[in-house]
């Protein structure tokens, strides 16, 4: 589990550094005038601005999966717990009541 979550933050972060890399390098090798350079500058970083809370959406609603399948696992196994410990005592108290009609001295440690 561990390793799948860094596994993402990595990516994340390659590709963002990537897209920044990227659009430096077109900026700098692109022949245009200042102006044309200034407004592709803003454009560029608007896209990666839009890109960037795109990413941190499905990051945020990947997490809120992760904790609805945290939660459900816990509750059925919380409910499981409580299953068998009712089966547990239901034997306890069986085998007691047993041990009591057999008139045999209750173990109490």
């Amino acid at each position: 589990m561990e390793q799948q979550k860094g596994v993402g933050t990595e990516f994340v972060f390659g590709l963002f550094v990537g897209a920044l890399l990227g659009a430096s390098l077109a900026i700098v090798f692109a022949p245009q005038s200042g102006e044309a350079t200034r407004e592709m500058i803003r454009k560029k970083s608007k896209e990666m601005q839009d890109k960037a809370m795109d990413m941190l959406e499905e990051l945020k609603d990947e997490v809120d999966d992760l904790v609805v399948k945290v939660q459900d696992a816990f509750e059925d196994t919380t409910k499981q717990v409580k299953t068998k410990m009712t089966e547990v005592k239901e034997k306890v108290v069986q085998k007691m009541a047993e041990k009591k009609e057999e008139g045999k001295p209750l173990p109490v440690e």
